[in-house]
């Protein structure tokens, strides 16, 4: 009887496309540094969120930090010794990139780009590949948060 009285209130769920104005978000600035933002629906706040710079914790942006900067090493790595990588290839052509088995807690080079859950360089030799895996661990558990 009284149920027609009352609506059903589901919950959102939190993500950054459906904050609202007044809500806070984190944004990275040039110098990494993480600033906090009050969402006002404006220009800037749809350019840091389409272009991926928009976080709804700090601790998110600070993990995007880290991660962008273990990329920049091994990229750094890459260009000491002499290891060509592409980046965002296509299903088309033969690359090898790296996945994570969380079974054996192992690194792997993968010619399988659709199974690779996400991964930014790409390799032309399975040596190079190992030298990546063997030189970059640090960095690797960094960017698959492991």
């Amino acid at each position: 009887m009284f149920d027609e009285y009352f609506e059903e209130i589901t919950e959102e769920q939190n993500s950054i496309f459906n904050i609202k104005e007044w809500d806070i978000y984190y944004s990275i600035c040039d110098d990494s540094d993480v600033e906090s933002i009050i969402f006002e629906n404006d220009s800037y706040d749809n350019k840091y969120i389409q272009s991926w710079n928009a976080f709804l914790t700090e601790k998110e942006a600070e993990k995007e930090v880290n991660r962008r900067k273990a990329i920049q090493r091994i990229k750094k790595y890459c260009f000491e010794n002499n290891i060509q990588y592409k980046e965002n290839v296509s299903d088309e052509t033969f690359y090898i990139g790296i996945i994570y088995d969380y079974e054996d807690e192992e690194f792997y080079p993968s010619t399988c780009t659709d199974h690779i859950d996400y991964w930014f360089l790409f390799f032309d030799s399975y040596e190079d590949v190992d030298k990546v895996i063997n030189n970059c661990k640090s960095e690797l558990n960094i960017i698959f948060d492991v």
